[in-house]
């Protein structure tokens, strides 16, 4: 998977994350007042306000923090991968498991989508 953590000086001015739209109990939706972001090059740049640690997001890390930006579920993150990587569903499963939980380890996702 395409998710790398890492602390990058960047020059780039990173954006106010979106807010979600209207979230059912299965939408994952981003941690948007703590989050400023911008993507450059490919890859997602995040901001933690709260910590204001760099993380950088690459690969196919890039393509499903683009659907949390406006929420999004399990199913639709695993849609996504198989769409634009054309990689079976257990794959792609495995994958935005990977993704969501490097984001809760992180706090990067909004309250009740923690856990």
């Amino acid at each position: 998977m395409g998710v790398e953590d890492a602390v990058t000086d960047s020059d780039a001015r990173p954006e106010e994350a979106r807010p979600a739209e209207a979230a059912s109990p299965e939408t994952l939706v981003l941690q948007e007042d703590s989050l400023m972001w911008r993507e450059v090059d490919g890859e997602v740049i995040v901001l933690d306000k709260r910590s204001w640690t760099y993380m950088g997001i690459n690969g196919s890390g890039a393509v499903l923090w683009s659907e949390l930006v406006g929420g999004a579920s399990v199913g639709r993150l695993v849609e996504r991968l198989r769409g634009d990587y054309g990689i079976s569903e257990s794959t792609a499963s495995r994958d935005v498991d990977a993704f969501l939980t490097m984001l809760r380890s992180h706090g990067l996702l909004a309250d009740g989508n923690q856990g």
